[in-house]
């Protein structure tokens, strides 16, 4: 069950539309560089497309943390 059923479940539609909402506006499919590989507890994992990042301009700190 995906996060936004789950919530939808406990609070109704209205919150589920806010939600869809915010991250419509906050996941921009014109910047979209990559995707989730592994998602944990205190890391995430992102495969970046080489060509996707250039096409946006690159990204700043590309870095890993330990």
């Amino acid at each position: 069950m995906s996060t936004l059923n789950i919530l939808r479940a406990a609070h109704g539609e209205q919150v589920g539309a806010e939600i869809r909402d915010l991250l419509g506006a906050l996941v921009q499919v014109e910047q979209r560089v990559g995707d989730v590989y592994s998602l944990a507890y205190e890391e995430a994992l992102v495969l970046i497309n080489d060509r996707d990042r250039r096409r946006v301009g690159g990204i700043p700190a590309l870095r890993t943390y330990p």
